[in-house]
């Protein structure tokens, strides 16, 4: 027959170390950070020839919220990226959140006044891409990756040691990327009602001839404004105006002092 006594020590003993237990998680999971991330690049594609960070994936492991003043992208220890400025407004992870950043194509990468081309730079495997945190408890390498799957890849061949800035020509709180070459808003009173990105070859597409356009009214903003001026006349919807920008002028009046930089159309 078993001692009361001794039931009742082995009982309070594991009951202590369950306290225990519980204690050494609740102060766990509430000091220092546990962050995983991921980076998602996207290949050259018809709006701009540059790979580029198209996606990045945090998600916080800890019952403490991050406060995020930059995000980063260490191109395995070749230089690093500056994917996000926050400093004017970090964004909070909060306890056990997750969130999305998700970015639009770059129009140039520069760094010290000299445009660079990252193309070799990105590692084929997004795997080897660390996002680095910049936090109110300093210098954060998220190291544990997301188990995510994406079908973006791309080789990795050259060494820069410089940080990389991202640049983008952002109107209406979007950016088209590097193969724009006009933005045309559509206005009805005064405010637009629709916007449209022109690339190179737009001319060859089925709606821009439903237009009545041909491959001159791409020659200038000037022949495409007032191919959309005629439609607009024709077509009895005179209370619609039309804007056009140069993106291809803009880019030269913004990145024309970057050494190295050349348009991408």
């Amino acid at each position: 027959m078993l001692d009361p006594s001794m039931v009742m020590s082995a009982a309070a003993l594991v009951v202590s170390l369950l306290v225990a237990l519980l204690t050494f998680k609740m102060f766990y999971q509430k000091s220092g950070m546990a962050v995983r991330g991921r980076v998602v690049l996207s290949l050259a594609s018809r709006a701009t020839s540059m790979t580029y960070v198209r996606r990045i994936v945090l998600e916080n492991q800890k019952d403490k919220s991050v406060t995020i003043f930059g995000i980063y992208a260490d191109l395995r220890g070749r230089c690093i990226l500056e994917v996000e400025s926050l400093s004017d407004e970090p964004l909070v992870l909060e306890p056990y959140g997750a969130m999305v950043r998700k970015y639009d194509p770059p129009d140039v990468y520069f760094s010290g006044g000299e445009a660079v081309g990252l193309n070799d730079v990105f590692s084929i495997d997004e795997r080897d891409l660390n996002v680095v945190l910049s936090t109110s408890e300093g210098k954060y390498i998220v190291r544990q990756q997301l188990p995510l799957w994406e079908p973006f890849q791309d080789i990795s061949k050259q060494r820069f040691k410089n940080l990389i800035k991202i640049d983008r020509l952002t109107l209406g709180g979007k950016s088209y990327g590097s193969s724009a070459v006009y933005l045309v808003n559509f206005l009805k009173d005064g405010l637009v009602v629709d916007r449209k990105a022109i690339y190179p070859g737009e001319h060859l597409l089925p709606w821009f001839r439903e237009y009545g356009g041909g491959e001159r009214n791409l020659t200038s903003a000037e022949q495409l404004k007032a191919m959309f001026d005629h439609y607009f006349l024709q077509s009895n919807s005179e209370d619609i105006a039309v804007q056009v920008i140069d993106l291809a002028d803009m880019r030269i009046s913004d990145y024309g002092a970057l050494a190295g930089w050349k348009p991408d159309i």
